[in-house]
């Protein structure tokens, strides 16, 4: 991959005069798209190796049963916190995954399940920390890196964030979410020309992607 150097911020999209609906309509689509993919990237993390049933497809009962029966053991917490997650009981899904994160401090799955509730409470800093860590144990997972650039996003750190979609990509160029957050990264940059490019590349691994094809039609308006 190319190296991409984002511009100044000054004069960005973020900086110029928009309508108040058009404003809105953005951060809806992103903010829509966001949930969407931490929600699906998220699934991916909630193993019992040993079951045939996906655990996702069992109740609370049951993981509560689990977690009583072998409390040492930090994926229980792990899946229970995905349960709650999954109902949109953040807090209590965050104190599941803090559970299996005092069982092991270096749990993988709880450190990302964590940083990915961290921002859903919109805690974008707390999640920059979990993920941080998950990328040091793992650092061939590109979703973790993925969710990290979101976070960095959130708290508009665009460099560092670039750095870690950059690093996603590196993983897995055929992910058409993170071409989709590199082309909004470039945007916020003023860099319309390769935004629109990382937007026609998540097009192309995702033509269903609304958000990269609003972003394409964002991005040729200023042309």
């Amino acid at each position: 991959m190319s190296e991409i150097r984002a511009n100044s911020n000054e004069g960005g999209i973020l900086n110029k005069e928009i309508s108040l609906y058009k404003a809105a309509a953005i951060f809806f689509v992103v903010i829509l798209v966001t949930v969407s993919i931490l929600y699906s990237v998220g699934q991916k993390y909630f193993w019992q190796p040993s079951q045939a049933q996906n655990p996702l497809d069992r109740g609370l009962n049951y993981y509560l049963a689990l977690v009583e029966s072998e409390p040492d053991k930090p994926e229980h917490w792990v899946d229970l916190g995905w349960h709650y997650y999954k109902a949109g009981e953040f807090e209590e899904a965050l104190d599941k995954h803090l559970t299996a994160l005092e069982i092991n401090p270096n749990h993988f799955g709880a450190l990302y399940n964590a940083g990915l509730t961290y921002l859903q409470l919109s805690d974008h800093a707390s999640a920059i920390d979990s993920l941080n860590q998950a990328v040091e144990i793992n650092s061939e997972n590109w979703e973790a890196h993925l969710v990290l650039g979101v976070a960095l996003m959130g708290l508009e750190e665009w460099d560092q964030a670039e750095i870690a979609l950059d690093t996603a990509l590196g993983i897995n160029r055929h992910s058409a979410d993170t071409h989709f957050y590199m082309g909004y990264l470039l945007e916020q940059q003023d860099n319309m020309e390769e935004a629109r490019e990382f937007y026609q590349e998540a097009l192309s691994y995702n033509p269903e992607l609304l958000a990269a094809r609003e972003g394409l039609e964002r991005v040729a308006d200023t042309e």
